[in-house]
């Protein structure tokens, strides 16, 4: 995804490979927090990294999945980010892989958010509602969760050009 960063004014990088830090602006659980950026797809063994990177950048939250790199995340890691940050996993909705294997009874719900990203072109959002489904007819959901695309929160393009790439 190309977009552009406030150290670098009007430039654009495509999938930088490295982090950044700004505010969360999207309308999750953890919006206004102070945010690392992961774009690269990282291990535990590079836990030491991630956090040194969010202390000292002073970041509540780390959000892994930045600019759609969508790759498997270990979910050590992510158990061991939870211990001491916020943590949101960006995912596209089509990869089956990574929401198939979520450990729900393993992560903290209060400090985990799931962040499910539909992509649809040129959308007419009052033609649109977005649907959590089940993967069988009471497979393993209580049931099923519709919204009408308008009733979400927008964000514009330009909340997203106050990041700082490191």
């Amino acid at each position: 995804m190309n977009r552009p960063y406030l150290n670098l004014g009007d430039s654009l990088l495509p999938n930088p490979q490295g982090f950044f830090v700004g505010t969360e602006v999207e309308n999750s659980k953890f919006k206004g927090q102070k945010t690392l950026f992961v774009p690269i797809v990282l291990s535990l063994g590079q836990i030491d990294l991630i956090r040194s990177q969010a202390d000292l950048n002073n970041c509540t939250h780390v959000y892994l999945g930045a600019n759609k790199l969508d790759k498997a995340y270990d979910w050590a890691l992510i158990t061991c980010l939870l211990t001491s940050y916020n943590v949101t996993l960006d995912v596209t909705s089509n990869n089956k892989e990574v929401l198939s294997s979520v450990p729900w009874g393993g992560l903290c719900e209060k400090r985990f958010n799931l962040m499910l990203s539909v992509e649809v072109p040129n959308a007419v959002v009052g033609a649109i509602s977005i649907k959590l489904d089940d993967i069988g007819f009471n497979a393993t959901n209580p049931g099923v969760w519709v919204a009408q695309a308008n009733e979400l929160e927008f964000t514009s393009w330009d909340q997203y050009t106050k990041d700082k790439l490191l």
